[in-house]
């Protein structure tokens, strides 16, 4: 198990990394969600492309909520982090943005984004 501050100093590596990377939360459109829902009805685990952002606040996105979820596979309904499926089925909502916030060994903090009409453009740019 790790402790707080190792999953801090994690935090703070990733919010360095990613600026420097460029990286923004992943904007999810209808087709993203309809294809992970597909997956995760076949009863599997679908690999989510949020990047990791640490505890960093990019400009053009306004954090709405943090998701506490299983990042192990193995959680159940009656833990208190959403297991993945739920959470693709019940909590992701078309056209905000995401991206890991804090991790731990077996749960995630899932930053949920509003972005701004401009990064909405950028993102159908760059997908189209």
């Amino acid at each position: 198990m790790m402790g707080a501050e190792t999953i801090r100093a994690m935090s703070r590596e990733a919010a360095r990394e990613s600026l420097s990377e460029g990286k923004l939360p992943f904007v999810v459109w209808q087709q993203d969600l309809d294809d992970w829902k597909a997956v995760v009805l076949a009863g599997k685990l679908p690999r989510l492309p949020f990047p990791a952002l640490g505890d960093r606040k990019p400009r053009g996105f306004k954090l709405v909520e943090e998701h506490f979820v299983d990042s192990s596979g193995m959680g159940s309904p009656r833990e208190p982090a959403d297991t993945i499926g739920y959470f693709i089925c019940e909590k992701i909502r078309v056209g905000h943005a995401y991206s890991l916030g804090d991790q731990g060994q077996f749960q995630v903090y899932v930053n949920e984004w509003k972005p701004s009409v401009r990064m909405i453009e950028k993102d159908k740019e760059e997908r189209s």
